[in-house]
Parts: C-alpha cells; structure tokens; sequence
C-alpha cells in the first residue's frame, strides 16, 4: 500500500499523551501491478471472457452472472492456458451430468486442468 501515517500529540494538563494518526495517501507510490490488478477486479466477467465461452457457461451449465463472477480467475486463466478451451468444457459434459454438483465439478476440472500445465 501506498499509505503513510502522520501523528499529531496532544498533551493534557497531566502526563498523559493523546496521539492521534491520520493515514495519507501517496498515488505515486502505488505498485502498477496491483493498481491494474484492482481495475481488473472491478470489471465483470463478461467482458473479460469470450463471448462464446460465457454463452456455453450460462447455458449449457446453467452457470448465473454471479456465479461465473465469482470463478472469473480460474475462467480467465483456463480460457488464457488450455488451448480449445470450448473443447475442453464440452468433454466434461457427461462427467458434470453424473456428479452430485456439476458446477463444482467443472470448475474443479478446470483447476486439476491448470495444476496440471
């Protein structure tokens, strides 16, 4: 972080001393990376994720905005990592359709997938 903290002393009629912090802020000194990391965070997923991979997520998975949002790392590093990612997605069709919670199991897969390069 790019804070510093700047103290004022008030002293009272006894010894007792009162100190107060006021933290600045210094932009300057702020790293590049994670200025562009906290940009990216706010951005949704949707814009962040190919359009055809978002559609397939949504429904053919029944994945919501806020569940796709809430994965949006691991969507992006997969979609980034694994070539034919849309490939990769349908593979775990009949795999997903077995497991007790698909979701899960896709993004699980995706993850092992990632370890695993």
């Amino acid at each position: 972080m790019a804070y510093h903290f700047s103290i004022r002393s008030k002293t009272s009629r006894e010894r007792y001393r009162k100190h107060t912090f006021f933290p600045v802020f210094f932009e300057d000194r702020e790293d590049p990376a994670l200025q562009e990391q906290a940009r990216m965070a706010k951005i949704t997923a949707r814009l962040q994720i190919d359009n055809n991979i978002y559609d397939y997520l949504r429904y053919s998975y029944n994945f919501d905005s806020p569940e796709i949002n809430r994965n949006k790392k691991t969507l992006i590093e997969g979609q980034n990592r694994i070539p034919d990612f849309i490939g990769f997605l349908a593979e775990l069709k009949n795999g997903a359709r077995m497991a007790e919670n698909p979701k899960g199991y896709i993004i699980g897969a995706i993850k092992k997938k990632l370890k695993e390069k």
